[in-house]
């Protein structure tokens, strides 16, 4: 399960995707956001992904979707551990 999970980062990777944690002031509470971008042809990748995870959302913004995180208690027991124990295989 945790195999198909990074498989579907790496694809994502070479799809063009970006993806990025966002960590920011708003207001008087920190707010931090994970996201995943790629185009509309590959929205099943993000599907997966959340459904893997069990949380998140998948959003459509023109030719590009979107899977984010925001909830910081969801970053901490979900996915922080997973990419603690699993280290992800990128060049940049």
């Amino acid at each position: 399960m945790v195999l198909r999970f990074y498989r579907s980062l790496a694809f994502a990777q070479e799809q063009k995707g970006e993806g990025n944690f966002q960590v920011f002031l708003d207001r008087h509470y920190l707010r931090a956001i994970f996201r995943i971008r790629l185009h509309i042809d590959d929205i099943a990748i993000l599907y997966k992904i959340k459904e893997f995870l069990g949380v998140g959302n998948v959003s459509v913004h023109g030719s590009n979707c979107l899977f984010s995180i925001t909830n910081i208690r969801d970053m901490q027991k979900v996915l922080i551990p997973l990419l603690d124990k699993y280290n992800l295989f990128t060049t940049k």
